[in-house]
This record gives C-alpha cells, sequence and structure tokens, in this order.
C-alpha cells in the first residue's frame, strides 16, 4: 500500500504530534464557540427589534417582549423578571400550528421533567413587575394543550402575584401571595393559591366542587369546576383584588371561554403593605412528588398575554 503521508511527516512523532494538535482544534471549536439557545433547532427565539424596547403596557401582547428577555437579546428592564425555562421556548410558533396567523408561543416540557426546583426543568418561568401599586388585575390568555397530552397528576399555568417573585414552592406566603391555574388528571383545572392560611375565613375550603387546603403547599380551590382538553384553545380569564388590611374581603375570579367557572369574596391575599406585582407567567409538570413528571415529551401553546386593571365589561 502506497505510504500516503508526506515526507516530513512519516515518523511515528511527528503524526503523534499533528494528531494532538487535531484533536485540540475540535476540542476547542466545540467548548469555544458561540453557544446557541436551546437544546435544538426546534427551539428558537426571532423578534423584532422594536419588541425589546417596548415596555410591558395594559391591554397589549406580552409575550414579543417577553420572548426577547427571555433570549437575553437585550439587559432586561425592571418590569422584566426571567426565571427559568428558556432553553424550552419556541418563538413565534405560528408555522407549528395549523391555521394560526398571530403570534403563538410554543413550551417544550421534556419526559421526566418537573417542578424546577427538582433540576429537571421542563415549562418556563418569567414575571412581570409593575412599581405602580396595584389593588387589582386582570389576566387573559389563550393556552391549548397539544393533541394527546398526558395530563398525569397535574400542572401550573400562569397567574398572578404580589410582594416577591418566591410565593410558590411551600412559601409560607406571609409576605407574599400569588394565584396560578392549575390542570390535574384527565384535565380538570383548579386554582392554586399561596395566601396566609391561618387568616382565611373558613368558608375558602367549601369552593364547589372539590377544594383541598395544603398546609405545607398552596390550595387548590375548586379543582373539577371547569376542564381543559386537548387540541382545544381556551380563553382563561383571572382576576384579582386585593383585601383591605384586617379584613377578609378579597377576591378572585376565574372564567374560562367568557364563562365564570370560579369566584370567591372572602380572601385574605395580605396582612402586609403589599400590592400586587405583575404577571407570574409560569407552567410546568408539578407537584414536587413521584407521579408529576411529564409522561413523555409535551408541548403546550399560549397566546394573546394581556393585563389591565379590570376585566372587560363583557365578563361583567
Amino acid at each position: 500500500m502506497a505510504n500516503f503521508w508526506p515526507q516530513a511527516l512519516r515518523h511515528r512523532k511527528y503524526r503523534t504530534a499533528l494528531g494532538a494538535v487535531f484533536i485540540f482544534c475540535l476540542t476547542a471549536f466545540f467548548f469555544l464557540r458561540e453557544p446557541t439557545f436551546g437544546p435544538s433547532e426546534q427551539n428558537r427565539i426571532d423578534v423584532s427589534p422594536e419588541a425589546c424596547t417596548t415596555a410591558v403596557t395594559a391591554n397589549k401582547d406580552i409575550l414579543p417582549f417577553a420572548a426577547c428577555h427571555i433570549n437575553k437579546k437585550t439587559w432586561a428592564p425592571q418590569s422584566f423578571v426571567y426565571g427559568f425555562g428558556g432553553q424550552n421556548v419556541l418563538y413565534p410558533a405560528a408555522d407549528t400550528i395549523p391555521s394560526i396567523d398571530r403570534p403563538v408561543m410554543r413550551v417544550e416540557y421534556p419526559k421526566n421533567s418537573i417542578n424546577p426546583l427538582s433540576g429537571r426543568v421542563g415549562g418556563v418561568g418569567w414575571f412581570t413587575h409593575d412599581d405602580t401599586p396595584n389593588m387589582e388585575l386582570y389576566l387573559q390568555y389563550d393556552v391549548m394543550f397539544e393533541k394527546g397530552f398526558e395530563w398525569v397528576k397535574g400542572g401550573k399555568l400562569p397567574g398572578i402575584y404580589g410582594g416577591r417573585t418566591e410565593c410558590s414552592g411551600g412559601s409560607a406566603a406571609l409576605d407574599c401571595f400569588s394565584i396560578r391555574l392549575m390542570w390535574r388528571k384527565e384535565g380538570d383545572g383548579e386554582a392554586y393559591l399561596y395566601v396566609p392560611k391561618s387568616e382565611q375565613d373558613d368558608s375558602i375550603s367549601t369552593i364547589p366542587p372539590k377544594t383541598e387546603i395544603n398546609q405545607k403547599y398552596g390550595i387548590s380551590a375548586g379543582r373539577g369546576a371547569f376542564k381543559f382538553t386537548d387540541g382545544q384553545w381556551d380563553t382563561v380569564g383571572m382576576y384579582v383584588k386585593l383585601n383591605d388590611l384586617g379584613q377578609r374581603n378579597g377576591v378572585f375570579k376565574i372564567w374560562i371561554n367568557k364563562q365564570l367557572v370560579i369566584q370567591f369574596d372572602k380572601v385574605v391575599w395580605r396582612t402586609k403593605d403589599i400590592t400586587i406585582d405583575g404577571v407570574q407567567f409560569e407552567t410546568f409538570f408539578g407537584g414536587s412528588r413521584p407521579g408529576f413528571e411529564a409522561a413523555q415529551q409535551s408541548f403546550t401553546y399560549f397566546r394573546n398575554v394581556f393585563y389591565d386593571q379590570t376585566p372587560p365589561s363583557s365578563l361583567l
């Protein structure tokens, strides 16, 4: 067989040295190249420069602004707090859903992912923050679970918070509050509250059809009052009005597809002088116990995410 090595490289020590240089260069290429966003080419964020500079405002879709700052294309302003899961976001994702002509955010939950504190991060989390003291807030968004979505034991959907962003995951909620939605087995829905439990009126436990108060975690209010259907868009409306200090007169209302499904007007959201900070856009599988993990790679879709101080007149 002909010797294909050049004359100067036929000695073994030269070939060994050349091989070492090649391996070094290859290693440097993989470790020093600019990292891509997300684990695969499936997940991307592509937004206009204008979306990065426009502030979060009432009655305006938050998703372009959020996508920009999740991707860290600019320094995030004080009105936006990134939490976790940017690698799980595809935006815009209209091309993955037939007959959609508006911006859609797709959120991925990898198989076996569960709440972000576990380290097996699925879903995404981010917060808006408004320096203006808000005593009431209305949040609305459209959500769709992919066809064949496996609900397992449940997971979180976006809501409203105040006091601090960490009012979840077992927080005692003495200086904060939050309300999110949850999906449960077979798509059953509920409101999920972190509030100072010892201050609540006893009637909170009677919110129909079923309410559970977990002393370590949150209050599952109105479980089964509505149901999500996979492969179908649902419009969520959520309204919070804070209680007067020392009074049990706080309010929350949940609408699904413009139908009022849960309401309660004796909530103690706060015992201290804190107000509503903004939107808590969190979604993930969990719970933290076994059985809450995503059974397979799963996707949800969000669009038309906006807030206002009060609900639209069509809901009142």
